[in-house]
């Protein structure tokens, strides 16, 4: 059944040029930059999204719509492009990460960590013997 219902999906994103591949309702899309990828997922989603909706979930999108002065489709469009605009965190560096990590370790947590852990890691790690330094 997939392979019918999502077969203009396919023509659709073949056409993008970018790399696609999909098996049963799985897919994925590999693109050179996030725009271009961010690009093909929003034409995807508007290819799936021609499912109709009941009757008065239609006027609540149709007024919504209205209240904004756009029409339906593109009013669906403004919230789809939002939404994958908020789920995108902003990147930071690994060290910016692991400095706000350790502000939650107690103190004494730390005055319990070997003073010769990074040069015997494989000892902490692995559990081989200490090398003599």
């Amino acid at each position: 059944m997939a392979a019918i219902y999502l077969e203009p999906l396919d023509r659709r994103m073949e056409a993008t040029g970018l790399t696609y591949a999909r098996f049963m309702d799985d897919w994925v899309i590999l693109a050179p930059t996030r725009w271009n990828l961010r690009w093909a997922i929003v034409k995807a989603v508007a290819m799936t999204l021609t499912i109709e909706l009941p009757a008065e979930q239609q006027a609540a999108l149709a007024a919504r719509a209205r209240e904004h002065g756009v029409s339906a489709e593109e009013y669906a469009r403004q919230v789809l492009a939002h939404d994958l605009e908020a789920s995108v965190k902003p990147r930071r560096h690994v060290w910016e990460v692991i400095a706000e990590n350790m502000k939650n370790v107690p103190p004494e947590d730390f005055a319990a960590m070997p003073e010769d852990g990074l040069s015997q890691i494989d000892h902490y790690v692995y559990g081989v013997p200490k090398r003599a330094l």
